[in-house]
């Protein structure tokens, strides 16, 4: 959704608060290459990376409140 991608992370967020999916597709992608960077830098394993991943936004979807 091209509207998504103007707006900034706090609006973003209560979207993700509010059970917007797109919102929450949106975050991801936003983030993810970022954070994949970090975890390589930081020595970790592409395979352990998409592991680690997936945990990192399963807890900022549940804790994003």
């Amino acid at each position: 959704m091209e509207t998504l991608k103007n707006l900034n992370d706090r609006e973003l967020a209560n979207l993700v608060i509010n059970n917007n999916a797109f919102a929450n597709t949106e975050l991801y992608n936003r983030y993810y290459k970022f954070i994949t960077r970090k975890l390589y830098h930081n020595g970790i394993k592409q395979s352990d990376s998409e592991d680690l991943l997936m945990i990192i936004f399963s807890k900022i979807f549940e804790n994003i409140k």
